[in-house]
């Protein structure tokens, strides 16, 4: 999964890799395991802002990024009338 989201001068592109495994337990019950890695990258650019002070130097100059790994991880118990469901980031 890859995408792209952007509201105003706030950007965020991430790239993810899923992959999920289901174990049959018995007739009744399934057990699903999950993993996902992301990568995702933040990112601010400040001559999109407009303040009431434009040469406050409070506000910054340029564009601001931020790049960081994520890690994802789950367990799904699973029959036709229970779930339940544990997850981490």
């Amino acid at each position: 999964v890859v995408l792209r989201d952007q509201i105003g001068p706030f950007a965020r592109t991430e790239a993810n890799l899923l992959y999920a495994y289901h174990i049959p337990l018995n007739r009744r019950f399934s057990l699903s395991a999950g993993l996902q890695g992301t990568l995702a990258q933040y990112s601010l650019d400040w001559s999109k802002i407009n303040t009431a002070n434009p040469g406050d130097p409070a506000i910054g100059t340029g564009t601001a990024n931020q790049t960081r790994p994520e890690v994802s991880a789950g367990f799904w118990l699973y029959s036709s009338d229970l779930f339940v469901g544990l997850s981490a980031l």
